[in-house]
């Protein structure tokens, strides 16, 4: 216990000898506080009821005198109180908060503060002690004895090692992970704990530990009966007085081990299963297929050998069954390339995006020129990626934004802008729009831009989806504020070259209608 205390000088209390010790002594029965007064023998003279109390004394408040101080009051530093009454009485000394320990009659201690003050009394000098109960130490006393309980009954076990390896404590959760005593755990080197750790590796463990102040890892340890446990360690770098140790929180991972496992079962299943499932929806839309095709061509063949013997109604159905079987033959086509996109890996090479546009526009021209439709395009850069499912991607985009055209001439820009994580690619339009309602259901599959328009398959932004999702990216609507859409996807910028492909001039291309 340390000694902190106020020190000063000051003259005995004079005003007091006018006062009998008797009078003195009936004041200080009353106050709440112990009280002792001793002489310059280190008798104690007078104690009050509440320093008996405190005390456990059992004896007249003046018939005392046969009890010395340090009876009562000691230190944890062999230091006597009664040196510090002889400096009180002699040198006229007031002290204030020694802290010490009262030891009672029935020898219990208990912590306390006391304060020295010199007084005189009947022209006899005497000390005057004041008792206060060290509150403090019982709360540090409490919070140390609520450390010990949650490292002994922590879930984590807790090790501590020497610079040598040498195990010097392992906390209650230690042992009974491992089935050791604690004597029997503090007799062994951390590799006969964890064989992975050799002499080499310990050294670097130790050197990392000391200069980064922790580090974490996953090993295996052995419990009594030399049975593997796979772990999580957390090591951390204790530097003490006079050595440094290693605090090692140790984690049994087994169950999140099994999980994984598990986990790993489960995807692995889930991909046979879309795999399969995948390959039933590839081969069912493409044998569909061929007898759409005799569907069609027998109706067609009907219709021209037998049109001058049917009614105009028979004809209007024999046209509608055309269009119809065309219709699913389109939609039979998406469905093929939707299976595709999910059973092939996504083999990446350069791509220039501007080329995939520049291709779409030449080998759309008539479509681009008879609609009067404007497409510029700059700033475009150079990829990572799969160029038929991108060259896939812009036609589906480009060619919703033609068909979806509104009174205007359709205007349609391409841009990309980088973050350093990404790029964001825009397809910018001045078409209809798109219905709010359906802004969340657009790219799911079967669904249109337009529900009330019976052209199209409902597929081509689910295929988009799919594309862009397997070059690392996303891809969302939104409206285009002087009308029309945006539609905005991303690619990795760690896909892509730092420099993108600038396009032929420095206001972009644009292609036009003639």
């Amino acid at each position: 216990m340390h000694y902190f205390y106020k020190k000063q000088s000051v003259q005995h209390n004079k005003s007091l000898t006018q006062y009998s010790f008797q009078q003195l002594s009936d004041v200080w029965q009353c106050l709440p506080n112990p009280l002792l007064l001793v002489n310059g023998e280190g008798h104690i003279v007078f104690a009050n009821q509440e320093a008996q109390h405190i005390l456990k004394l059992n004896f007249a408040p003046t018939n005392v005198s046969t009890f010395t101080i340090n009876s009562f009051l000691v230190s944890d530093a062999n230091e006597l109180i009664s040196d510090y009454i002889e400096d009180c009485i002699e040198d006229g000394d007031y002290i204030e908060r020694l802290r010490l320990f009262a030891q009672r009659t029935d020898y219990a201690m208990l912590p306390v503060l006391v304060t020295l003050k010199p007084i005189c009394v009947e022209n006899t000098n005497y000390a005057l002690l004041t008792l206060h109960i060290d509150t403090n130490y019982h709360i540090e006393e409490q919070r140390f004895k609520l450390q010990q309980i949650s490292v002994e009954q922590a879930t984590d076990a807790l090790f501590w090692i020497d610079r040598n390896g040498q195990v010097w404590y392992a906390n209650e959760t230690a042992c009974k992970m491992l089935n050791y005593t604690a004597l029997d755990i503090s007799l062994l080197h951390i590799q006969q704990l964890i064989p992975s750790i050799t002499n080499e590796n310990w050294e670097q463990t130790y050197t990392i530990t000391r200069e980064c102040g922790s580090c974490v890892f996953e090993t295996e340890i052995l419990n009594a009966k030399q049975q593997s446990i796979p772990i999580e360690i957390v090591v951390n770098y204790v530097p003490l007085s006079k050595e440094a140790y290693l605090c090692a929180y140790v984690r049994n991972i087994s169950h999140r081990r099994n999980e994984e496992k598990q986990l790993q079962e489960y995807a692995h299943q889930l991909q046979l299963k879309n795999e399969e499932l995948a390959q039933i929806t590839y081969v069912t839309a493409h044998s569909l297929q061929e007898p759409l095709r005799t569907i069609s061509s027998f109706v067609q063949l009907l219709q021209q050998r037998y049109s001058n013997h049917i009614d105009a109604q028979a004809n209007e159905f024999i046209s509608f069954t055309v269009n119809g079987v065309k219709q699913m033959h389109s939609l039979l086509q998406d469905l093929t390339a939707y299976a595709t996109l999910s059973q092939d890996k996504c083999l990446k090479k350069t791509v220039n995006l501007t080329e995939l546009v520049q291709r779409y526009t030449t080998l759309n021209n008539h479509v681009i020129n008879t609609n009067e439709v404007s497409i510029t395009y700059n700033n475009l850069p150079t990829i990572k990626g799969n160029q038929q499912e991108l060259q896939q991607l812009f036609n589906h985009l480009i060619g919703n934004a033609i068909h979806y055209k509104s009174e205007h001439k359709p205007t349609i820009n391409i841009s990309a802008t980088c973050n350093k994580l990404f790029w964001i690619i825009s397809v910018k339009d001045n078409g209809i729009g798109v219905n709010p309602d359906y802004t969340k259901k657009i790219f799911k599959m079967f669904n249109r831009l337009q529900p009330q328009q019976s052209t199209g398959t409902g597929m081509g932004l689910a295929i988009c989806k799919k594309i862009v999702e397997k070059h690392g990216g996303q891809i969302w609507h939104e409206a285009n504020p002087t009308g029309g859409s945006v539609f905005n996807f991303t690619l990795p910028y760690k896909n892509a070259n730092n420099n993108a492909n600038l396009p032929n001039n420095e206001n972009g291309l644009t292609k036009s209608a003639a």
